[in-house]
């Protein structure tokens, strides 16, 4: 199995990532192909590889839900152009004690790992954590 990600952009410049769970042997461009002919939004990107799984070991602590999540906001300080970094089911220690706000202070490495490989969507780095929040 592979998977495919697309990224579509609606006529509003807004985006969208949609996943598909691709046979063996299927062409990737086929399912971009699927997925444009019925959406008036162009696809920008897209990629696909042979998928990678593990058993998964979740933890139940704080926020142990996958629709909860803390949202990060990175930038390129030289053009300013910002990208966010979504963690799902983010670690307690993340937030500062209001449980709200990402700790700046970056006691678990999240902001330090995310700064060492982001880049904007023109492919420049970011070097500039913004902020974060619970949501």
């Amino acid at each position: 199995m592979q998977n495919l990600s697309v990224v579509f952009v609606d006529a509003g410049g807004r985006s969208t990532i949609v996943l598909l769970h691709l046979v063996d042997g299927a062409d990737p461009a086929d399912g971009v192909d699927a997925i444009h002919e019925g959406s008036n939004a162009d696809w920008s990107t897209w990629w696909a590889s042979t998928v990678t799984t593990q058993t998964p070991a979740p933890l139940n602590l704080v926020f142990p839900d996958v629709r909860d999540k803390a949202v990060l906001t990175f930038a390129d300080s030289g053009s300013g152009d910002m990208v966010t970094a979504t963690i799902p089911a983010p670690t307690d220690a993340l937030f500062l004690a209001d449980g709200e706000t990402v700790d700046p202070a970056d006691p678990t490495g999240v902001i330090a790992d995310l700064l060492a490989i982001m880049s904007t969507t023109g492919g420049v780095a970011v070097d500039t954590f913004i902020g974060g929040t619970r949501q």
